[in-house]
């Protein structure tokens, strides 16, 4: 279980029966469909209340790329939350909620943030095109799993886990996890024992979900030491990750005009990376269309 430090990870707070209210009045409002399901509401206030612990907000494409839901899907879903976040310099902020919209811890242990006082449950996303048994690994996989981890971190196996317990801690109907259960069961991630389920993470699994960025030492600027031709020069400036991300695509020069721009644009680092990859498919697309010869990313 200490390699789950390894992995990225949102604290969902636990809903109660006025923040279901108010999604659904949200929804009838804009003439959205009905539905029992509050997971994806859930999921995003939560990534923006962890984003406002660090005085942040977040750009659809931030919320797209640490939730893995959609985009269409964030976008329907901040229209369910309109009560309870705003926009502002074209990032999406959550507005601290009033009482009785999250479960409140019984005795908190130390509050520097509003978000302190209430019930969580760890939410582990899924990496990037990850898959179970052929099949695409998503958000209800992934929150299912997240629940199960969560229950086995202090007894494995658990007695209490089942079914209809995932299904009250996610939101998610219990056809599903049912369903999920059974791609888990084949993986051999978990496993039925006298003593209840039993959870075997292997290191392949974790592959499963996003893992914690690499962070970048804090120091001053220096004089970088002379290196070989086409090798880059790190500067320690604040913008070094965005040079790594440049590195096996093209020279520095370049890659300096793209962080300039991007400075410019105030791009995140997330829309730095998307804006690279969207990119270079389109450069491949062309080559492999024959639409140019040789690389001019």
């Amino acid at each position: 279980m200490e390699k789950l430090s390894t992995l990225k990870h949102i604290k969902i707070l636990n809903i109660t029966d006025t923040f279901r209210a108010t999604v659904d009045s949200a929804r009838s409002g804009h003439g959205l469909p009905e539905s029992n399901r509050y997971l994806n509401e859930r999921m995003l206030f939560s990534y923006l209340a962890y984003r406002s612990r660090h005085g942040h907000g977040a750009t659809i494409n931030e919320i797209v790329r640490e939730t893995r839901l959609h985009k269409t899907t964030v976008n329907k879903t901040l229209t369910c939350l309109s009560d309870l976040v705003h926009k502002h310099n074209g990032k999406w902020h959550c507005n601290e909620p009033g009482d009785g919209l999250f479960k409140p811890l019984p005795n908190p242990r130390s509050v520097k943030h509003w978000s302190d006082r209430y019930c969580y449950l760890n939410y582990y996303p899924p990496s990037a095109k990850a898959k179970l048994n052929g099949r695409r690994f998503g958000v209800n996989h992934a929150g299912v799993l997240s629940a199960i981890i969560s229950f086995t971190k202090k007894t494995n196996p658990s007695p209490q886990l089942s079914i209809q317990l995932v299904s009250s801690l996610t939101g998610i109907g219990r056809k599903t996890v049912s369903s999920i259960f059974d791609d888990l069961l084949r993986a051999e991630i978990m496993k039925y024992e006298p003593g209840g389920v039993k959870l075997q993470l292997s290191e392949q699994h974790l592959e499963l979900f996003q893992s914690k960025e690499t962070a970048s030492p804090s120091a001053q600027p220096e004089v970088c030491p002379e290196v070989a031709q086409g090798k880059y020069q790190f500067k320690n400036d604040g913008f070094d990750r965005f040079r790594q991300s440049c590195q096996p695509l093209f020279a520095q020069s370049y890659a300096e005009q793209a962080i300039e721009l991007a400075s410019k644009l105030k791009l995140s680092e997330i829309d730095f990376d998307e804006s690279l990859r969207t990119t270079k498919k389109l450069n491949d697309d062309n080559i492999l269309l024959g639409k140019c010869s040789y690389p001019n990313l």
